[in-house]
């Protein structure tokens, strides 16, 4: 019932906007005619519908008729989702297959015959983009240990939290905490300068859905630290990646204390989702934007390929939906791009 309420209150804030559009132009409406608009929606008016394939339980006949439905109740706008639901048994129609882009060829045609805008998921599932054809060297990748699966809120949701305070004498420190919540609290004050928030910043600690804002990843200058002797020298680091072999690192260091960190771009084995089997694979790197053509051409390219530009005129628009996906934090030429702004302190 709550469904139903929401989509006549959709309508009928659609029509009263019809109302006055056509009272500003000095022309009254009648009852009989709001009832007229109201059956029989004009092709001006765009009723757009989310046409789920589910499961791979598709056919010629379903989607003509479905698509002869729309058209009979003034729908004249359907985007294509091809999503896989565990609760739904699995049908014959596997995505991708010859069959699938028979279906797929049927629905376009038939929708271009009757005037109905047809958009596509820009890949399988409904979160995000991605597929079989995406190798790990064009997924979403990280730089930093992972401890968490849950990809939604990065890969090390209990990173502690690190707040700079300005440099002071302090003998008896006061810290408060506001709003409701329990559990375990433990605070360690040092004198040790650390990047503040660096695990918000490299993604490792996301806010869980519905969360983030984007206001959230913004953050001020943190206090400068006066004694540059706490502070790493960058002349001072030591590239040994020539070192590694078979990942055994083999190498003479300079006398005194070394602490040797490996960082290694990996992917984030986030996959699409929920799509089927055959049809699942990585989500492509967002940041880089020759693996983004790469996947939009093996996925939208191929209906444009496959499908005669006449029988498709009705494909008018690539949807892109929620990005459940979590965070990825390095890309093939972040470091190229990246020191020169800063070298020119153009970064923000």
């Amino acid at each position: 019932m709550k469904a139903r309420h929401y989509l006549s209150f959709c309508l009928i804030g659609l029509f009263l906007n019809f109302i006055s559009c056509k009272s500003e132009l000095g022309n009254e409406v009648t009852l009989s005619e709001l009832e007229t608009s109201f059956r029989t929606v004009p092709d001006s008016v765009k009723i757009g519908v989310y046409w789920y394939w589910i499961s791979n339980n598709i056919s010629k006949e379903g989607v003509i008729k479905d698509l002869q439905s729309m058209k009979e109740i003034g729908i004249n706008r359907a985007f294509i989702g091809n999503v896989s639901l565990p609760e739904v048994a699995e049908g014959n129609i596997k995505v991708l297959s010859d069959e699938w882009w028979d279906i797929v060829h049927t629905a376009l045609k038939t929708a271009t015959d009757l005037g109905i805008e047809i958009g596509f998921f820009n890949g399988p599932g409904w979160s995000q983009s991605g597929g079989p054809w995406i190798t790990d060297n064009q997924s979403m990748r990280y730089d930093i240990d992972r401890s968490n699966f849950n990809l939604n809120v990065g890969f090390v949701p209990d990173a502690p939290l690190v707040i700079s305070l300005p440099e002071n004498q302090a003998d008896v420190y006061k810290f408060e905490m506001s709003g409701s919540g329990s559990g375990n609290c433990a605070v360690e004050l040092s004198s040790k300068p650390y990047v503040e928030y660096y695990a918000e910043k490299t993604l490792a600690k996301m806010f869980p859905t519905p969360l983030p804002m984007w206001k959230d990843y913004l953050w001020e200058e943190q206090p400068l630290v006066s004694d540059k002797e706490q502070v790493l020298d960058p002349e001072k680091v030591l590239d040994l990646t020539s070192d590694v072999y078979k990942g055994v690192l083999t190498c003479h260091l300079p006398k005194g204390q070394w602490k040797v960190v490996r960082y290694a771009m990996k992917t984030a084995r986030v996959t699409n989702a929920p799509a089927a089997p055959e049809a699942t694979g990585l989500e492509v790197d967002k940041m880089n934007s020759k693996h983004l053509e790469f996947h939009f051409n093996a996925f939208i390219g191929e209906i444009l390929k496959r499908i005669s530009e006449e029988d498709r005129k009705c494909f008018k628009v690539t949807i892109m939906d929620s990005n459940e996906t979590g965070g990825m934090n390095w890309t093939d030429d972040m470091e190229q791009k990246f020191n020169p702004l800063c070298d020119a302190g153009n970064l923000w």
